[in-house]
């Protein structure tokens, strides 16, 4: 008996919820909320905000570096140790091309989509823009 009684159970479950797939319905233990339409990703918002406002302090054929300080000083003294300035995500290192036209001294703001975990950090994707001051 017992048996026949839970085939029935089975059976009845089975046909419920097939059932209403079939027609188009949602069976009871789904998730009805509507979709949401708002963003997941930040990534716009961040290019938005500069990750970084710093003075150039050197330039070769592939990168600038840019120190976070409040003054052009402060910023060539900063570079005498940059592992440690590095350790703090004082300095960054920015990808450039040739039609840059970056000076050392520059005051620079960096909006960077991401950065490397290296030490120091580089920008990826970034758009510099000169401050003013």
């Amino acid at each position: 008996m017992k048996a026949l009684q839970s085939k029935v159970i089975i059976t009845a479950a089975s046909l419920t919820l097939g059932g209403s797939f079939l027609l188009g319905g949602v069976p009871a233990s789904a998730d009805i909320a509507p979709p949401s339409t708002a963003a997941v990703s930040t990534m716009h918002s961040m290019e938005e905000t500069p990750y970084l406002t710093g003075y150039v302090v050197s330039i070769n054929d592939n990168y600038l570096t840019v120190i976070d300080a409040p003054t052009l000083e402060e910023a060539l003294l900063l570079q005498q140790d940059l592992y440690a300035e590095a350790l703090q995500h004082k300095i960054l290192l920015v990808p450039i091309h040739k039609e840059m036209n970056f000076t050392v001294g520059n005051k620079v703001s960096v909006f960077t989509k991401a950065v490397t975990s290296s030490i120091p950090a580089q920008a990826i994707a970034p758009t510099i823009k000169k401050a003013i001051y």
